[in-house]
């Protein structure tokens, strides 16, 4: 076995300071793997349809929660603390757009449509790059722009609809 100055976390001998810190802080831990234990049981009970944008973006952002919760809990028994201060930080901005996707339409739109420009904007990146790598990403992307590009253009639709309605009766 090589030594922890020779290959750190990775070494076999991290192994007992791993066992000292969760025998250290074992209420934590035990919480940790309940959670843990709850969110495996209502993922492999859940029924997943890609038939609602919101449904879909629920379901992704609690397998997303879950992992978090599992990377939070290694980081933690190798005592990574600040680590897994950056993955709690980022669970908690999910958290708020889970919130706001399921209690605001209007939102869950902008937020998908965000996706659809940062996709759009990777796209064209590749596609303007000349580098021979990205010979076969330039001929496929032009039918995804396309549809991305339908992707945000429903969305804005969809957003402008309600206003102009609005403003229609006015």
């Amino acid at each position: 076995f090589m030594s922890i100055t020779e290959e750190g976390f990775l070494s076999k001998e991290i192994e007992k300071y791993q066992a000292q810190i969760i025998s250290k802080n074992k209420d934590l831990f035990d919480l940790g793997r309940e959670v843990n234990q709850f969110a495996h049981l209502v993922k492999n009970n859940f029924v997943f349809r890609y038939n609602n944008d919101q449904k879909s973006i629920v379901a992704c952002a609690l397998i997303k929660l879950h992992n978090n919760l599992q990377s939070i809990y290694i980081l933690c028994s190798y005592g990574l603390i600040e680590d897994s201060k950056i993955v709690l930080r980022s669970m908690l901005e999910l958290l708020i757009i889970l919130k706001l996707c399921c209690e605001d339409e209007k939102f869950l739109k902008e937020y998908i449509q965000a996706d659809s420009i940062y996709q759009k904007k990777l796209i064209n990146a590749a596609k303007n790059n000349p580098d021979p790598m990205f010979g076969e990403i330039r001929v496929a992307t032009v039918e995804k722009l396309n549809q991305i590009e339908q992707e945000i253009k429903k969305i804005e639709d969809d957003l402008l609809l309600p206003i102009l309605k609005k403003n229609a009766k006015v």
